[in-house]
């Protein structure tokens, strides 16, 4: 073998080895990404929930509020997707996520990295099926997030409910991570007057 040969062979090698040693760096826990998100107001949250999965946090707020985070794996970065809940009278979200690689987070708008097209007809359709809302505000979409898969249910609810322990709603479908993009798959209720919980 000739010498550029060995050369380029060893070179090869070294960014082979570079390669993979910056691969195999250990990912940032849920709760460390928690504590990048929220470094300047940790003494007004406390953890109230977390799953051993590290798929899951739910952190009270002093107010009657909460917040719950949820973490998707991907190939080359993580999301956190936050849902945000304030009841008082009536139960509001906001749906949030960043994406974090190493310690660089970028917050991005949720309704681009769902399949919002996708769920919003499936929805309207269901909505069609289900009997009048007795809230002022009709029938609106909620996200709850799994504590221990890469799913997100989306439910439709009766937007008359007070808290978020128990609203009154139906199971429209799931989005599911691929590890690259979320998916949503539609579920109809075998009755339209089936309530999921």
């Amino acid at each position: 073998m000739s010498w550029r040969k060995s050369a380029v062979v060893a070179l090869l090698v070294v960014v082979a080895s570079f390669v993979s040693i910056t691969e195999s760096k250990p990912r940032k826990s849920l709760r460390d990404y928690y504590q990048l998100m929220f470094a300047d107001q940790q003494e007004a949250l406390t953890i109230d929930e977390q799953e051993s999965q590290d798929s899951y946090l739910k952190i009270n707020a002093k107010s009657r509020s909460h917040i719950e985070l949820s973490l998707f794996r991907g190939e080359k970065a993580d999301l956190v997707m936050q849902q945000s809940v304030a009841c008082g009278p009536n139960c509001l979200q906001s749906m949030s996520m960043v994406r974090f690689r190493g310690e660089k987070q970028q917050k991005i708008v949720f309704e681009d990295e769902i399949p919002k097209g996708a769920i919003d007809f499936h929805v309207n359709k269901l909505s069609k099926r289900l009997p009048v809302s007795s809230g002022t505000g009709g029938y609106q979409v909620w996200y709850r997030l799994s504590k221990v898969s890469r799913v997100v249910d989306v439910l439709i609810y009766d937007s008359n409910f007070t808290t978020a322990e128990s609203p009154m709603g139906y199971l429209a479908g799931r989005m599911s991570w691929s590890g690259q993009k979320f998916r949503f798959r539609g579920l109809w209720p075998k009755k339209a007057t089936e309530k999921v919980w």
